[in-house]
């Protein structure tokens, strides 16, 4: 990868910065002039995030430079296209592609690459900075390295014959196999959680063990009677409960004999109580004299009272009648005055005042008579309804005294025929308790006597049950014990053979070793061939100086820049980026700085590279530029860049 232009508008100190790019390419100022915004420009441009953003792309609204409302990044890339990406508005095109997740996936496509890989190779640090787990994995993306079934069960073969464990390959093949993913093409992680799988049933077995063990001291085995077979034990209980069962038999005729003894004489007892009830009731019905038919006389009596009810009302509503008429006529005549009452709007009455007078009177008394006349209908009604009602009241009393006499004769008939069946019953009740009166008590003193022997057996039987169960469970604590101790001495192999010193040796030298030499090539160019690096089993990398192992991340600052930078070289070789950028090269002093320089140089010389950046802090002298094919130099100050 190859970037030809880079352009910064407000991206932080940066107003605006127009930079033609070479192979070679050297940043220098002081601190806080804006290199580092370069780098991290770029970074920004190809990627959406830098060291100033969270891994989502976060907080890029505080790259603005202060003042400005907006920044732009613009990367011209050699042979791919050019990539811009802006803030307010947030957006990203790349080669024509103005959709910003499209173009994002269009320039990873032209650069084959990714956002991790790119991210590292413009960042010497980033490999060291990573975390163990973390390394291994980005090294096994690194060097395109895969894990499937097939591949770690020939390296377990491998392994096997190698440590002279060949003839239980099968048994251990079959032990690993279930725990590795079916169909899955992993990177170290799979051997990590394989590794950790079998030291939890290492733990496990050897725990269940040790439980197994603890069972059989805590519980020895002993026999209770070693001449007598439980078989012979359970027919002698066989018998026994026989017996008592026989003798439960007769006590339990017995018993029900006696209960129903006592039903039938409870029963006898209360039929003859009933019996005595209707005896006494129909002793009380036998005196009742019978009660004649209503008389027809009688009925002609009601019926003749309810007619002159009928008719009384009939008078009354009548003189009713005549009595409203005439009170209507007197009424009308009295209020008409000297006008005729029938039209009083139009005719004047021809009679005199006299005769009206007179007519007055005449209707007055009329009316009066007429209503004393109703007066005395209305009583004569009063009385004929008394009548009418005592009549009726009279024949009801009639009709329920004969409806009495009638109910009591047939009770007197059925309380006669349920005194006959009772008699009968109370002989039958009485015939059946003969039966049982000699019937004795029943003697419970053998029933007991066997209930104590069978109780002694079946205790004498339940140890017997407890041997064979404690001798069968010894038996399987004894298979189980050989097939633990057997799969406990598989699991150590296959710890073994998934640990560091295992098959990841056997299957990661052929990839590993190569990449280790480069990166060893390129430390020696750096430190002068005083410090190496190797890679153990598990990809962790192991700094060697002065004969002594010491871990990177106790590296002083120095040493760390170094290694980084020939780690990543190696990485970026093998990913095919073919860039480098190298921030911070003020760390190194002035050997170490020109030791940099040459293996720059060197590596962009042979073709290595196809662009190095490098970042360093310098004081008030003036760099001087060699003027070498393919090199630039830059000065950079307050957010500015010029070409040196």
């Amino acid at each position: 990868m190859k970037i030809n232009r880079l352009y910064l508008q407000n991206f932080r100190s940066h107003r605006e910065s127009d930079i033609s790019l070479d192979r070679v390419n050297f940043f220098l100022g002081k601190n806080n002039a804006g290199k580092t915004s370069l780098l991290a420009a770029l970074e920004w441009g190809l990627t959406g995030r830098c060291y100033w953003t969270d891994k989502a792309g976060r907080g890029a609204g505080d790259l603005i430079k202060t003042g400005a409302k907006s920044a732009t990044v613009l990367a011209d890339l050699a042979g791919a296209g050019l990539a811009v990406r802006t803030m307010n508005p947030n957006g990203f095109t790349f080669d024509g592609e103005t959709a910003a997740q499209a173009a994002q996936a269009k320039l990873y496509a032209a650069l084959q690459t990714n956002e991790g890989d790119l991210q590292a190779a413009l960042n010497v640090s980033a490999f060291l900075a990573m975390s163990p787990s973390e390394q291994k994995t980005y090294l096994f993306n690194v060097l395109d390295l895969r894990w499937d079934i097939d591949i770690v069960l020939a390296a377990l073969r491998e392994w096997a014959n190698r440590s002279g464990h060949g003839e239980k390959i099968e048994r251990l093949e079959h032990l690993v196999r279930p725990l590795y993913p079916p169909k899955v093409q992993a990177g170290p992680e799979v051997l990590d959680a394989i590794e950790k799988k079998l030291r939890d049933l290492r733990r496990d077995t050897k725990r269940d063990l040790q439980r197994i063990r603890a069972a059989q001291e805590e519980n020895p085995v002993s026999n209770p009677a070693p001449d007598v077979t439980l078989e012979e034990v359970l027919a002698q209980l066989a018998e026994l409960r026989a017996e008592r069962d026989n003798i439960l038999t007769m006590l339990a005729d017995r018993k029900r004999s006696e209960d129903r003894r006592k039903t039938l004489q409870a029963n006898y007892e209360a039929v003859r109580g009933r019996l005595s009830q209707i005896t006494d009731a129909l002793a009380g019905l036998a005196g009742q004299a019978p009660v004649k038919p209503f008389a027809v006389p009688d009925r002609a009596v009601l019926d003749g009272a309810a007619a002159l009810v009928a008719k009384r009302q009939a008078g009354v509503v009548s003189l009713e009648a005549e009595w409203r008429t005439l009170k209507a006529a007197l009424d009308a005549l009295s209020k008409a005055g000297s006008r005729c009452p029938l039209a009083p709007d139009h005719i004047t009455c021809a009679m005199t005042t006299a005769k009206r007078i007179k007519l007055l009177e005449d209707l007055a008394a009329q009316a009066d008579a007429k209503a004393a006349a109703v007066e005395q209908a209305r009583l004569e009604l009063d009385q004929a309804r008394r009548e009418n009602e005592r009549q009726k009241t009279f024949a009801e009393q009639a009709r329920q005294a004969e409806r009495a006499a009638q109910e009591a004769e047939r009770e007197k008939a059925r309380l006669q025929a349920q005194a006959g069946e009772l008699s009968r019953q109370a002989d039958d009740l009485a015939a059946e308790l003969q039966k049982y009166e000699a019937l004795q008590a029943p003697d419970l003193s053998p029933l007991k006597a066997l209930d104590e022997r069978i109780a002694k057996g079946e205790a004498f039987a339940d140890k017997m049950k407890a041997y064979q169960q404690a001798k069968a469970q010894e038996d399987t604590f004894d298979r189980d014990t050989v097939a633990l101790t057997e799969d406990l001495a598989e699991y150590e192999l296959l710890v073994k053979a998934f640990g560091p010193d295992g098959i990841r040796r056997c299957v990661l030298a052929n990839s590993l070793d190569p990449f280790t030499a480069r990166v060893n090539a390129n430390l020696a160019s750096l430190t002068d061939g005083e410090y190496s690096v190797e890679f153990s089993p598990d990809m962790s990398p192991i700094v060697k100086h002065a004969g002594s192992v010491v871990p990177a991340r106790l590296l002083s600052t120095s040493e760390q820049l170094r290694v980084g930078i020939a780690v990543q070289e190696a990485i970026a070789a093998y990913l095919g980026l073919r860039i480098l950028a190298i921030d911070g090269a003020d760390l190194l002093d002035q050997d170490n700085r020109d030791r940099l320089t040459g293996f720059v140089l060197e590596r962009a010389g042979e073709g290595e590279f196809e662009q190095v950046l490098v970042f360093s802090t310098v004081g008030d002298v003036q760099p001087v530029n060699p003027g070498l094919p393919g090199f630039k130099m830059f000065r950079v100050e307050a957010g500015t860049v010029k070409e040196i």
